[in-house]
């Protein structure tokens, strides 16, 4: 009886030393899932990020392309322009535009 109540523990003690290894092995998978999800996160603003970066930067571009272009019709104008009245003009004509923006 006492052989039998004794194998009956050591059986109860192993069944209890493979449950905690199993809940340690779950609380070291959960602790990895959530480093996972941050990753995941910090990886979705990332990409945000550099979306608007993108967006931001074809934006300038596009401005910039447009300043050029206006940059090289005022320079046309004031080559043509005969007369230092006329450069005059076209000064204060692009100061104008400019204090209107």
């Amino acid at each position: 009886m006492d052989k039998i109540l004794i194998a009956i523990g050591v059986i109860f003690a192993f069944l209890l030393s493979l449950l905690g290894i199993e809940k340690n092995k779950n609380k070291k998978k959960d602790v990895k899932i959530q480093k996972q999800e941050q990753e995941i996160v910090q990886q979705k603003k990332q990409a945000e990020i550099y979306k608007i970066n993108q967006e931001t930067l074809k934006q300038a571009t596009e401005i910039v392309k447009e300043l050029d272009e206006e940059k090289a019709v005022i320079e046309k104008k004031i080559e043509e322009a005969k007369t230092d009245e006329e450069v005059i003009k076209i000064a204060n004509d692009l100061v104008n535009s400019f204090n209107k923006r």
